[in-house]
């Protein structure tokens, strides 16, 4: 064998024991989340027993609320295929836990059919400092709050990707033919500031795509979808104006020409009553 040969023959082994070392790492790496996900499901169980979501802890708080708190902030290390299967739990508090477990730790990975839980008309009981408390809202409304507070702590983060996420999904939460949206170009990506501080509050895009209008027929067409300082769809227009934003959303020609009928729970997650 020559020396070329021996080199390549060590060069291949090497090349062999590296993949094989990787694979074990992330077996290990899997392993071990396995292990972290099993405790603190174990451990979340105890806190479902207290009948409420617990939201926050008082500065005097007692050991079990403290233990309690300790459990709800070691969800934040969750994986995200364990967050999403609570999301589908038949229990309420493990379903809203996963969806915040998602806000906090994997804003930037979350589905569309994340935010069904808006949806949930379930009553909501909350936990603090001992006892149960009734509130005036719905799983999906507290769902939403949880969101909004997801998308302002990102909002110093706002990218160009995450724009268009948004207006993606957007399109495909409200056009009447989801499936016929082929999204194509995106240009004109802007960022501007309202008030006085340094975090951007309003961005804007101008997206090209085809989608199938109220009839069914396919066009393309290219809009300026405008944003809030939620990152909020706040404006849609074909023809650029001066508007940055409106107290009342203001979605133009779009939701006649291409939208769904909505749904009261719509319009008030829209903001348009």
């Amino acid at each position: 064998m020559t020396p070329f040969a021996i080199v390549n023959r060590i060069v291949f082994v090497c090349l062999i024991l590296l993949s094989q070392l990787s694979a074990f790492a992330q077996q290990k790496k899997q392993s071990s989340q396995k292990v972290i996900d099993g405790m603190i499901l174990d451990s979340l169980e105890v806190l479902v027993q207290v009948g409420g979501v617990m939201d926050g802890i008082a500065a005097n708080a007692s050991p079990s609320d403290q233990r309690y708190w300790e459990i709800r902030t070691a969800l934040w290390s969750l994986s995200k295929t364990q967050s999403e299967k609570l999301l589908t739990d038949s229990n309420v508090i493990k379903r809203l836990y996963g969806f915040s477990t998602l806000c906090k730790t994997y804003y930037g990975r979350m589905k569309p059919t994340d935010l069904d839980i808006f949806n949930d008309t379930t009553s909501l009981m909350m936990y603090a400092n001992g006892q149960l408390i009734h509130m005036d809202m719905t799983t999906g409304d507290y769902a939403r709050m949880v969101y909004q507070s997801a998308i302002s702590e990102h909002s110093k983060d706002v990218t160009k990707e995450m724009v268009e996420k948004e207006v993606s999904k957007f399109i495909l939460t409200y056009a009447a033919y989801p499936k016929s949206y082929v999204p194509g170009s995106y240009a004109d990506f802007s960022k501007g500031y309202l008030g006085d501080g340094p975090k951007a509050d309003h961005w804007e895009i101008k997206h090209t795509f085809s989608l199938a209008d109220t009839s069914g027929q396919l066009r393309e067409v290219s809009y300026y979808f405008i944003f809030d300082s939620f990152v909020n769809v706040n404006l849609i227009e074909s023809e650029r104006s001066d508007a940055i934003h409106s107290a009342r959303p203001r979605y133009g020609d779009w939701l006649n020409t291409f939208g769904r009928t909505l749904t009261d729970d719509d319009r008030n997650m829209l903001k348009l009553d």
